[in-house]
């Protein structure tokens, strides 16, 4: 799923809601979704209640942004790989400052080959407000580029803990979340 609008035109933001968005491969940004700029213009969009699982791409295999207004709100983005950015990779926002938010969301079980299997932000010196997610199981860390995991997990409600989903297995795959789930 590929996003770009133009934040200028007085429409509403697109909005990307509840599916399931599995096994694709980008060759460059974005294996599940990518939300960008359109010319100079970043876009405006909304991206929630989505499971984003096993896509792969050089940079972000679930997710990538770049210069954008996107809010990424209760997604679960597990098992994708990358090179980089496994789970989200997060590029600067020049036209978009401190426009980029992420909450509430599950980014699990990512790999990347080069750096941070869960998030890689380019973003600085405009990174993202991250709230509310849970960073768990990504490989080789959860947090790399302009953040660490140390200036991420801890604050704003974030946490790298086991969501215990019933089941990550293939033929009986169910990533809904056990009654005792932090």
């Amino acid at each position: 799923v590929a996003v770009y609008t133009n934040n200028a035109v007085p429409l509403p933001r697109t909005v990307v809601t509840r599916n399931q968005i599995t096994g694709n491969a980008a060759a460059d940004y974005g294996g599940g979704i990518t939300s960008g700029w359109l010319y100079t213009y970043p876009s405006a969009s909304r991206i929630e209640d989505n499971l984003i699982e096993q896509n792969n791409a050089s940079e972000g295999g679930g997710a990538s942004t770049d210069d954008t207004f996107a809010e990424i709100v209760n997604n679960t983005i597990v098992d994708n790989t990358a090179a980089g950015g496994a789970g989200v990779s997060i590029w600067d926002n020049p036209h978009a400052p401190n426009g980029l938010k992420l909450s509430n969301n599950l980014i699990t079980h990512n790999v990347a080959s080069l750096s941070s299997g869960g998030m890689y932000v380019h973003a600085a010196p405009n990174n993202p407000t991250i709230k509310k997610t849970d960073l768990f199981g990504n490989a080789p860390t959860q947090v790399a580029g302009s953040m660490t995991d140390a200036q991420v997990i801890g604050v704003n409600g974030n946490i790298s803990a086991d969501p215990l989903y019933v089941s990550r297995q293939m033929g009986n795959r169910n990533l809904r979340v056990q009654a005792a789930s932090p």
